[in-house]
């Protein structure tokens, strides 16, 4: 077990909030400015304000932390002092994700229609240089959904510099762009959120998935464990069908298209799935209907 100097940071938003997870460390936001970039905002002050300086590894992971990964802060503690050295620590809220969708931009195109788009129009005039249709296979090893991640101070330069800075420049020297309006557009989801938000969240385990400078050690799950994540049915159908075909595919580097394809239509019918089924049954993570998935 090593002991490495660990920052892991809980956001608190309102007056007398406490911790969810005592074994992390309170980050008090002062200023609600862009609060509607959501995660975005807290990242780049986090970075600006040189916190990740100050430890081996640091990150900011949400108050539903355990509602979503079903493990303790201390857990993942422990799991990170357990394992090999690595730029980066991921564990995926969302494990099912990975049988179901290809990669990130398959899901998100499905969830948030026209995500792709528009993330491909603010990445050039950004000039980043991520093509999305090019984007490989995000399997356990690399999807990382709700921005649960943990890096070394490099790691955090390299992706402040590359990713977040490139676009919070571009959205605050041109606020009334065609792009800049886009992204800041309202999508489908269970409260009022910007597509930005969503985009940000995407970008990590694509600019992961695009490294090979970057050593990655992931929360491992397979069909066995995803099988507890599964929030509902259709989830559930998936993992067991599929479970060990993608697992091995994955573990051989060798996706046929044709179970690319299966996805693609996985994809859509789980869409068509999520808003019937959470039209009538609350969410687990936010305990609303999906009456307020659609867009006003």
């Amino acid at each position: 077990m090593k002991n490495r100097k660990l920052g892991i940071f809980e956001p608190l938003h309102a007056e007398g909030q406490t911790l969810c997870e005592k074994d992390f460390i309170a980050l008090r936001l002062k200023s609600n400015e862009h609060a509607h970039w959501r995660e975005f905002r807290i990242l780049l002050d986090f970075y600006y304000e040189k916190k990740h300086e100050t430890y081996d590894y640091s990150g900011i992971i949400s108050p539903k932390f355990t509602l979503k990964t079903l493990i303790s802060g201390k857990s993942f503690i422990d799991f990170i002092n357990k394992s090999d050295e690595a730029d980066v620590y991921i564990i995926n809220a969302f494990p099912p994700l990975a049988y179901i969708s290809y990669n990130v931009w398959m899901h998100g195109e499905a969830f948030h229609p026209g995500i792709t788009e528009r993330t491909q129009k603010l990445l050039d005039v950004c000039n980043i240089k991520i093509d999305l249709k090019c984007i490989p296979r995000h399997s356990h090893r690399t999807l990382c959904y709700s921005n649960f991640w943990i890096g070394t101070p490099n790691f955090w330069k390299l992706y402040a510099e590359t990713i977040l800075i490139p676009i919070e420049q571009y959205l605050l020297n041109n606020p009334e762009s065609d792009i800049s309006r886009s992204v800041l557009e309202d999508t489908t989801h269970t409260d009022p959120a910007p597509f930005l938000p969503f985009i940000i969240e995407r970008l990590f385990s694509t600019f992961i998935s695009m490294r090979n400078d970057i050593t990655i050690v992931a929360y491992p799950f397979d069909y066995k464990n995803s099988r507890d994540y599964c929030l509902n049915d259709f989830e559930t159908e998936v993992v067991k069908c599929m479970g060990k075909v993608i697992d091995k595919a994955d573990s051989d580097d060798s996706y046929p298209n044709i179970l690319k394809d299966s996805q693609y239509l996985y994809t859509k019918l789980y869409k068509n799935y999520f808003s019937e089924y959470y039209s009538i049954h609350p969410h687990p993570h936010t305990g609303y209907t999906a009456s307020l998935f659609k867009k006003k």
